[in-house]
């Protein structure tokens, strides 16, 4: 894996991974402390596809399910 740090002035820091498989994904960290998701074009790893705006409470659920860290709580209804 591929990981990226680029700041951005006036909007914070974006970081990206691009996989083994050639996706890639990144996480801006804005200064206000939310967190935006992007899924890049598979065509155009340039292009940002799709993006996932988090607030910073969310930002930590997702990545406490990245690091399965924590069993989930109630407030977590599963599929």
């Amino acid at each position: 894996m591929i990981i990226e740090r680029v700041a951005l002035p006036g909007v914070g820091v974006c970081h990206t991974a691009t996989t083994t498989r050639r996706q890639r994904v990144g996480v801006v960290c804005h200064h206000s402390g939310r967190r935006d998701l992007v899924f890049y074009d598979t065509d155009d790893p340039e292009r940002a596809a799709h993006a996932v705006v988090l607030d910073a409470i969310e930002a930590d659920q997702v990545a406490d399910l990245l690091f399965a860290t924590q069993p989930y709580s109630s407030s977590i209804v599963a599929a």
